[in-house]
């Protein structure tokens, strides 16, 4: 005679006759909870359960019961068994992870941060993922991630601060191109510089507010200097055709300052020193806007230093 049956005949005769616990009923309703959390597959809160119901099993005084015990074992195998495919799946989960934390490591020595940052978000996306009853597992994986997290976060303060620092350099490099092109009168140049530099300062990211107000503050004074411009030339365009209308075409009257400008760039702009002969068309053109040899030279020399 095994053990179970020898329970079953000396405890159940005396138990026969007397009324089921309470606690039996309890039971039997958390054994029904075990059941439908299984089937639902809502681990996080099959571990609550469990518990609960060895909880009523010591308020019941360990007075032997063979169909409790019996759904016990039954209960023990089903958890088993429908935790088993979970807690593969999470195993696979965490060695993807950590071949992917270690992806994101090499990208962040080769300086590739944006790409180290993208996965180092997809793995906190899958590590949300993994139920939270694989404790263990998960701790140990989730010190990696936040390990990996302050990295990329110092390496994208880093680039951010080499980022500003270039573009910086590069705004004061664009302003200082503009300025000739609005002491010229050369609106449509002017225009497109000051675009060029508008572009540069919207690449500055956010947290650098201090540096953006210092460029800020000049490139208010050039926004307002080009706006007078463009409104002077919209009013001469406008001019124009009434004066020739009224007086007819007239000679441009010599100018002996901007002839010597002209002459200066013209052999300046054949010698190739574009640099230098920008500053004699900026001189021609600040005397005689209008000067369509001095635009022409302008172009030329624009178009010379974008190919350079």
């Amino acid at each position: 005679m095994d053990i179970d049956s020898f329970l079953d005949r000396e405890l159940g005769a005396q138990q026969k006759g007397k009324a089921e616990p309470e606690a039996s009923g309890e039971t039997a309703a958390l054994l029904s909870s075990i059941q439908y959390l299984l089937a639902q597959k809502q681990f996080d809160q099959i571990e609550a359960s469990y518990d609960s119901l060895w909880k009523k099993v010591s308020q019941s005084g360990f007075s032997w019961d063979r169909s409790l015990y019996d759904e016990l074992v039954t209960i023990h195998g089903q958890i088993a068994r429908e935790t088993a495919p979970a807690f593969q799946d999470a195993s696979k989960k965490i060695q993807i992870m950590r071949q992917m934390v270690a992806q994101a490591r090499t990208l962040l020595s080769a300086r590739q941060v944006d790409g180290a940052a993208k996965l180092q978000n997809e793995v906190a996306a899958m590590m949300a993922e993994i139920p939270g009853l694989f404790f263990q597992e998960k701790k140990a994986m989730e010190k990696e991630v936040l390990r990996l997290q302050r990295d990329v976060h110092d390496a994208q303060s880093a680039a951010d601060l080499q980022k500003v620092s270039m573009l910086q350099r590069e705004i004061m490099q664009q302003s200082a191109r503009l300025r000739p092109f609005l002491l010229s009168g050369n609106v449509a140049a002017a225009t497109q510089q000051y675009a060029r530099l508008l572009s540069l300062y919207q690449q500055l990211p956010p947290g650098f507010l201090g540096i953006k107000l210092g460029l800020g503050r000049e490139m208010a004074e050039m926004y307002k200097s080009l706006a007078i411009q463009q409104e002077i030339e919209r009013l001469r365009q406008q001019l124009n055709p009434i004066a020739q209308r009224r007086f007819g075409a007239l000679q441009q009257p010599s100018h002996p300052v901007a002839e010597r400008h002209r002459r200066q760039a013209r052999e300046l702009l054949a010698g190739k020193e574009y640099d230098a002969a920008l500053a004699q068309v900026n001189a021609l053109l600040s005397l005689i806007p209008d000067d369509q040899e001095g635009r022409d030279m302008l172009e030329r020399i624009q178009a010379a230093k974008r190919v350079a």
